[in-house]
């Protein structure tokens, strides 16, 4: 992995499944800053080279576990940014396939919002089958609510690797969110004689809390007002049946 223009900190990070894991990292004004974080530190199989204009990490004897996403990133002040990533496959790997999503989501009431599963994948020439499931609370049951059979998804081939290695994104549009729409995204996909499921997207609504206290405050508000006027209105009928005078310069008082 060779990266250029690096800034002030640099990070390779390695997703295993879905669990991201820092190999190593380096001060690009110390060049002899190279470190191996905890994992990899005693690894014989890695290294790490760097210099003014790039970030190496070298992979010896490759073996089934090293198959994953590599990632670079670097950190100049508060802002750390990572590349697209490379996708590590080996020819008759059994982690051939890593199947992704975003943890959360959020989307004014009334939007509409894309949910993502990124499936990796080594070559395969059959098609995917994506299922979206929704769970509203955590102790209820996933509902099906959509199936793509065949699907024609986005893929794009990774000419780079030594196989051709695929990376396919699967999309599923929900049109004017509502409240009701609010819960877990997971996504599906059968692929390659398997079937992956992702770890789940949490759809929030942005807004609704601020409709529901203004429709409590406005409860609040009736519910104290109502009776008072009504209190108010039962007094001036009393005061009217009892003199009939006063109740005819009423009006008077609040002229």
């Amino acid at each position: 992995l060779i990266r250029q223009n690096c800034f002030v900190y640099y990070v390779c990070i390695i997703f295993i499944g879905e669990s991201p894991r820092v190999i190593s990292s380096f001060y690009k004004h110390f060049l002899d800053s190279n470190i191996l974080h905890p994992g990899f530190k005693n690894n014989q199989r890695i290294s790490v080279d760097s210099g003014e204009d790039f970030y190496r990490l070298n992979i010896f004897n490759v073996q089934d576990s090293d198959s994953a996403m590599y990632y670079c990133g670097q950190t100049s002040i508060s802002v750390t940014k990572f590349d697209d990533g490379t996708f590590l496959v080996l020819r008759e790997s059994s982690h051939r396939t890593f199947l992704k999503q975003p943890e959360s989501n959020s989307v004014q009431q009334g939007d509409s919002v894309t949910l993502n599963c990124t499936l990796l994948k080594g070559s395969s020439a059959e098609e995917d089958d994506v299922y979206w499931f929704k769970k509203d609370t955590v102790d209820s049951h996933l509902g099906i609510m959509y199936i793509h059979t065949n699907s024609s998804s986005q893929c794009a081939k990774r000419s780079e690797f030594s196989c051709s290695a695929q990376r396919c994104v699967y999309s599923f549009t929900k049109k004017n969110v509502s409240r009701s729409d609010v819960g877990t995204y997971y996504c599906a996909v059968a692929s390659c004689g398997e079937v992956l499921v992702g770890k789940g997207t949490r759809l929030d609504v942005v807004g609704e809390e601020v409709l529901w206290c203004l429709s409590c405050v406005f409860v609040f508000i009736l519910s104290v007002s109502v009776p008072l006027l009504c209190e108010a209105l039962l007094h001036i009928a009393y005061v009217c049946q009892g003199n009939i005078k006063l109740c005819f310069n009423f009006p008077l008082l609040f002229s």
